[in-house]
């Protein structure tokens, strides 16, 4: 006769009923840009495609760290405060469509807004209205930003400074 072990009963009551696993959901903070607009039009138009970032709390230059290969700090609105510029590949795209861009938190986690611009050399031909304020909460946002052609395209001429030559 066998005798019946206590640590046989644990291992019958495991497979019958089984053990929970203690399973834990990973939060993911980030704002996925979704750009909408007239996508074979704006493609054809621009050579350079920027989302240009504004916090609340601008950057520092001196110790803001970036990916200088397709990020840039500097003052592109010339407001005094240093913005943070994305520049966007849209052949990263099917050739219909625009790309999108997910952005998450760095260490500049303050409210922010953002515009788009498209560039053609030193005429700006796209621009969004200006999104925002936005901000980073414990999940994933998606946030349409509607991007169209200017109806007149800005160069040095009509860009209201003195950077033409022209006097």
């Amino acid at each position: 006769m066998t005798r019946f072990m206590p640590s046989h009963s644990v291992l019958i009551a495991l497979t019958l009923f089984g053990c929970e696993k203690e399973t834990t959901v990973a939060e993911r903070s980030a704002i996925q840009l979704e750009f909408a607009g007239e996508a074979a039009d704006i493609r054809e138009s621009v050579t350079e495609f920027l989302v240009v970032v504004d916090h609340e709390v601008p950057y520092d230059i001196e110790t803001t760290r970036i990916n200088t290969q397709w990020m840039d700090l500097r003052d592109y609105d010339e407001d005094g405060d240093i913005d943070l510029i994305l520049t966007v590949n849209l052949d990263r795209a099917d050739a219909d469509e625009l790309p999108s861009l997910e952005l998450r938190p760095g260490a500049n986690t303050s409210p922010f807004t953002l515009t788009v611009h498209g560039w053609d050399g030193d005429t700006e031909m796209v621009r969004s209205d200006v999104v925002g304020p936005l901000e980073f909460t414990d999940e994933v946002q998606v946030v349409e930003v509607g991007v169209a052609l200017l109806d007149t395209p800005i160069t040095p001429c009509l860009n209201e400074k003195d950077d033409d030559g022209d006097g």
